[in-house]
């Protein structure tokens, strides 16, 4: 038995509708990006996130500067969390930012409310414009999220949402992405909806939504001028096609995550390693386990274990905090508290795993999965 680390079934159906589109897009003459496709896939992308808007771009990183654009929030003071991926803070950098990192809550791998708030008070100047960017981490909608707000409202500060991870993911019946003025959702390669690239913007402010939709054109209007500030940030109608062949059908697909999810809570709910994030608001793009405190472990030494037993592990979520990413360290003179420390992210970091989790799992792989860690030690 070999359990891959990533997987991308597509079904016999979704085949079928992916030839079909292919077929109609190459009879359509010119229609090859942007058009009736990626239409059909912001119609369906509101719908299944009971958002008012969705607007397709060319990826989740330009997405993030797409809606900063439209904002109008260049040079804005931006708090994003020492615990995310870089290309979250990148889009940042090109807005020519300012920008505060904020350390990770222990219980939830998100922003930490607390510290966010400190940090808001200490580097914010009076009449600045501020910016809010909350990360989903690993697909989990902590209740947290509703703390933030709060603390964006009381402060005026507009929050963003980067919903990369958090496809299909709830709380209170509230989609991520709807909390804030936007949520900024990835179809990497990675991702539980992929068409290996691509991204979206769900909103419900119209002016938001139709500004987005220039901006990733260019900054063209309908007459063809160029009205404000963009660049080639589309959309292709492949990609969109092969989007729209999983969206159809995601909630069987967000399902079968939860059930693996569930399989895996039952099982290490007593293990003396390792401690389950038991959240079933999350999407569960990753499944993490949390390394219990003060017990010895060598997280190399595991993966090496687990790859004996032909199992491939996902990439943790983040090995590295961004101001330990060698680029970012040297962008001095727009991340103001590089030399901060970041006692909570710093731990978290190097105290977890990830476990397979795709829909290339069958049962008996997540049972021999979990029945090879406890076996481990």
């Amino acid at each position: 038995m070999k359990i891959n680390a990533l997987e991308i079934p597509i079904s016999n159906k979704e085949k079928r509708f992916i030839n079909d589109g292919l077929e109609r897009i190459l009879s359509s003459g010119v229609k090859w990006t942007n058009s009736d496709t990626v239409k059909a896939l912001e119609t369906t992308f509101a719908q299944k996130t009971g958002s008012e808007y969705a607007i397709a771009v060319s990826t989740g990183s330009v997405a993030i500067e797409s809606v900063l654009i439209a904002k109008g929030l260049d040079n804005a003071i931006i708090f994003a969390p020492v615990l995310t991926a870089p290309p979250t803070v990148l889009s940042c950098l090109n807005m020519k930012s300012n920008i505060v990192l904020v350390d990770a809550d222990a219980n939830d791998f998100g922003m930490d409310p607390a510290d966010l708030e400190q940090k808001i008070k200490r580097h914010r100047k009076c009449g600045e414009k501020a910016v809010i960017i909350y990360v989903h981490i690993g697909g989990f909608i902590s209740e947290n999220i509703k703390r933030i707000k709060a603390i964006a409202d009381k402060h005026d500060v507009v929050l963003i949402e980067d919903c990369a991870h958090a496809h299909g993911a709830r709380l209170d019946n509230v989609h991520a992405g709807n909390f804030g003025i936007a949520g900024i959702f990835s179809f990497f390669l990675t991702k539980t909806i992929t068409s290996g690239e691509g991204g979206i913007v769900i909103a419900k402010d119209k002016e938001l939504a139709d500004k987005l939709s220039m901006i990733r054109n260019y900054g063209k209007d309908k007459g063809g001028l160029h009205v404000v500030k963009g660049s080639s940030w589309r959309l292709n109608e492949f990609s969109a096609l092969v989007l729209l062949s999983q969206i159809r059908n995601c909630e069987t697909k967000y399902a079968r995550r939860q059930e693996i999810a569930v399989t895996y809570n039952e099982a290490f709910a007593c293990h003396d390693l390792f401690q389950p994030i038991v959240n079933l608001n999350s999407g569960y793009y990753k499944y993490i386990l949390r390394v219990r405190e003060n017990v010895g472990f060598d997280y190399q030494n595991f993966k090496s274990y687990m790859q004996q037993h032909s199992i491939q592990l996902p990439a943790k979520v983040y090995d590295s905090l961004i101001n330990e990413e060698p680029y970012l360290k040297s962008c001095t003179d727009q991340i103001i508290n590089l030399d901060s420390s970041f006692e909570q992210a710093g731990f978290l970091k190097s105290h977890h795993v990830c476990l397979p989790m795709h829909l290339g799992l069958s049962n008996d792989d997540v049972k021999y999965v979990i029945e090879t860690i406890m076996k481990y030690r």
